[in-house]
This record gives C-alpha cells, sequence and structure tokens, in this order.
C-alpha cells in the first residue's frame, strides 16, 4: 500500500490549493 499513500497524501495539498485558487477567482470575478 506504500505506493498507494503516496500519491493520495500528493493529492491533498493539490486539492487544498485548487479550493484556494478557487475562492480567489471568485473574489477577482
Amino acid at each position: 500500500m506504500k505506493h498507494f499513500g503516496a500519491p493520495l497524501r500528493g493529492s491533498i495539498p493539490l486539492l487544498a490549493w485548487h479550493q484556494s485558487y478557487d475562492s480567489g477567482a471568485n473574489v477577482l470575478r
């Protein structure tokens, strides 16, 4: 399961960044 944990852990900051980017884009709009 080690190979599964790495992409999962990597996608969590990406998801958080995507959400903050979306809210930032909403503010600019």
